[in-house]
């Protein structure tokens, strides 16, 4: 059972005083105390969502680096490849051969050729 108090103001009313107050303010700090729970709960289901977000980007990451490094392999492949075939295109052996056949040219004869001093 609750006690009860009768208090009397300064004006001279009484008015009736409930014991309970200790009650009320035990259920405000319980409520407080839910309330910082549930923040904390809260920021901590956030910290886990970002924390589980980035080591997804990081794995995604990591992947998109591994195919990049293979691509920039296969390009530097290709590159070695296309040097090779320009000095081979370039060749004066190749080109020679294609002049004599199928340009028709042949060296220039002696009197063909004039000697600068």
């Amino acid at each position: 059972m609750s006690s009860n108090e009768i208090i009397i103001n300064s004006s001279g009313k009484s008015a009736w005083k409930d014991a309970a107050p200790s009650q009320d303010a035990a259920k405000k700090q319980k409520s407080n105390y839910l309330g910082l729970w549930i923040f904390l709960l809260g920021l901590f289901v956030i910290e886990l969502v970002f924390y589980t977000w980035c080591r997804v980007q990081c794995t995604r990451l990591g992947y998109e680096m591994v195919k990049d490094d293979e691509i920039h392999q296969k390009l530097s492949s290709l590159k070695n490849s296309m040097v090779v075939e320009l000095a081979r295109l370039k060749s004066p052996d190749r080109i020679s051969e294609i002049a004599r056949q199928q340009l028709k040219l042949e060296p220039p004869s002696r009197d063909q050729m004039v000697v600068l001093p």
